[in-house]
């Protein structure tokens, strides 16, 4: 088996290793053995045979294997010249060149300075290491490589918040009380510098956070050491944690110091007032306040204190102002106090339910409704929500029944809902344009004339306009045409006007009188007579003779013969005047 190519004394050149395998022959690839003496006696037991495959005056080392035995013909091969010891870079790492051309491995003294390689030639540094082994702690020394991979001399050095001293031989003290400088120190078996109450050799001392040992056999109380105070029991033993002493709550760290001001404690955070004692209730600390429960514990979030709810943010801080917590805002007075109710704030109104919600929306308060929006601020005027307009007074309080703004009238129903169109009001129907403004006077809807007084309230029956009668059936709508009304017929021409005088209508003539109404079985004012249907009838003899005489008018009124033969003979005297003239010009 190849043997030692990776300088691995630990993991694959081990004696249960070599058990698994149980090789006749190891060939040692290596000039430098990193090899426990524990595991080269095994071999011999074992009487395993090891092969030195490797040269430090040949470039490679090549045997001839045969059953007489092993030939090493690379001894014919010439040496390697001799080189010049230098340090070079190789794979972003320092490796140092040996005179046979081999890179340094392990420990290796250069300059009168000890510097450490690991099996790749790699020099190492800010690390401990132990002077027999790359891999694992032993029994022994251990020494310090600081970032320049030199190894650390004597002094002290801090390393991950621990404090370390390093001896003229390079190794660390561990497992020791040692004098330096005059003074004394304790290490631990890492060789970690100790502070506090330690107990050494069965004797209790006390060390300064300096490190230096304080007292031997300390007393029990309170005792200041280095302007910090600590409080050690009957026992002499340093009090560490919470502590009450005379009925007042104290805190002392792990190395025993009171404590003041914020400490977190098992994930809580207490005040320690300057003389030690724990905080509870309401504290000012740089002009913000804090609450702490009876236990000390500094309170966040929403609290009710005394009857009344703050809000303490992540901080514990006490808020004041608008606050965005649980999905909603709230409102904090200046004393800290969560507001419900109506506010006021930079001239505009909110509402905050009882848990101090602030709302938003269309609320019912106090039997009545508000609409206050998105950011909480009440709404007044016409306001566009839910697809529907609405009204809200100066108050706030939305507006139902008429409302009249900029001289239009409005109907908002019970509901607060702005109506448009045709609507029935208290048993009379107005007519809302699309903006909701009620309307007056004519209005074309549906194919139909109606007419809107100027109290708003639609028409019916007759009605008269501009010295001209209408009607309007008990639905409002205008008609026109010869329409039967309470027991008599009129005609409402196509403008819905009532028409008198003749007319001519389908063919036929018939006379409608003074106030509409068309004459019946009767004589007109002309000296025509009409039938039963109020059509104008011809006399006998003429209809007997098929005469298609209709009536003369003046304006639709006959005209008898009499009057007509004046007006031909007028005529006739007229156009022989003419013809004079004409004459008397020639």
């Amino acid at each position: 088996m190849k043997w030692n190519h990776h300088y691995d004394a630990q993991i694959s050149n081990t004696i249960p290793f070599l058990d698994s395998l149980s090789p006749s022959m190891v060939v040692h690839t290596s000039s430098y053995d990193a090899n426990l003496a524990s595991t080269r006696d095994y071999l011999k037991k074992k009487n395993i045979q090891v092969v030195h495959a490797s040269s430090l005056t040949k470039d490679a080392t090549v045997f001839n294997i045969a059953d007489s035995g092993f030939t090493n013909v690379s001894d014919s091969f010439p040496d390697i010249p001799t080189v010049s010891e230098e340090w070079y870079q190789e794979d972003g790492y320092w490796k140092y060149r040996l005179s046979d051309n081999e890179m340094a491995i392990g420990w290796r003294k250069i300059d009168n300075i000890y510097y450490f390689f690991n099996g790749k030639g790699q020099m190492q540094a800010s690390k401990w290491i132990h002077l027999n082994d790359s891999r694992e702690k032993l029994e022994g020394n251990w020494y310090y490589l600081n970032s320049s991979g030199k190894m650390q001399y004597e002094g002290w050095f801090k390393q991950d918040g621990s404090w370390y001293y390093i001896s003229s031989t390079g190794a660390r003290l561990y497992n020791e009380l040692a004098e330096i400088g005059g003074k004394k120190y304790l290490f631990d078996k890492d060789g970690k510098m100790l502070t506090g109450s330690q107990v050494f050799n069965g004797k209790k001392m006390f060390f300064a956070s300096s490190g230096a040992l304080e007292t031997d056999e300390t007393g029990s109380g309170w005792q200041k050491i280095e302007s910090n105070w600590y409080y050690f029991d009957e026992e002499g033993k340093q009090i560490v944690g919470k502590k009450e002493i005379n009925g007042v709550t104290y805190y002392f760290d792990d190395k025993g110091v009171m404590q003041t001001g914020w400490v977190s404690i098992e994930g809580h955070w207490n005040y320690f007032a300057s003389s030690g004692a724990m905080k509870t209730g309401w504290i000012k600390d740089k002009d913000t306040w804090y609450y702490l429960d009876k236990e000390g514990v500094m309170l966040t979030g929403l609290q009710e204190i005394e009857g009344t709810r703050y809000y303490l943010n992540a901080s514990g801080a006490m808020q004041t102002g608008w606050k965005w917590f649980d999905n909603h805002y709230s409102y904090f007075t200046s004393s800290g106090a969560m507001k419900t109710g109506w506010l006021k704030d930079k001239g505009l109104w909110y509402y905050l339910d009882k848990e101090g919600i602030m709302q938003t929306g269309l609320q019912e308060i106090e039997g009545a409704r508000y609409y206050l929006n998105a950011s909480g601020a009440m709404q007044t005027g016409w306001k566009w929500f839910d697809n529907h307009y609405s009204y809200f007074t100066s108050s706030g309080a939305m507006k139902t029944g008429w409302l009249k703004e900029n001289y239009l009238w409005y109907y908002l129903d019970k509901e607060g809902i702005m109506l448009t169109g045709l609507q029935e009001i208290d048993d009379t129907r107005y007519y809302l344009n699309a903006s909701g403004a009620m309307q007056t006077g004519w209005k074309w809807l549906d194919n139909h004339y109606y007419y809107f007084a100027t109290s708003g309230a639609m028409k019916t029956g007759w009605f008269k306009d501009k010295a001209t009668w209408y009607y309007l059936d008990k639905e409002g709508i205008m008609l026109t045409g010869i329409q039967e009304i309470d027991g008599s017929r009129y005609y409402l021409n196509t403008s819905g006007a009532m028409e008198t005088g003749w007319k001519q209508l389908n063919g036929n003539w018939y006379y409608f009188q003074a106030d509409g109404s068309l004459l019946r079985n009767g004589t007109t004012p002309d000296g025509y007579k009409v039938n039963q249907d109020g059509i104008w009838s011809l006399k006998p003899d003429k209809e007997a003779q098929g005469s298609s005489e209709e009536p003369k008018k003046d304006y639709d009124k006959p005209v008898d013969k009499e009057e007509k033969s004046a007006e031909a003979i007028e005529k006739e005297e007229a156009e022989e005047i003419k013809s004079t003239l004409k004459a008397d010009k020639e």
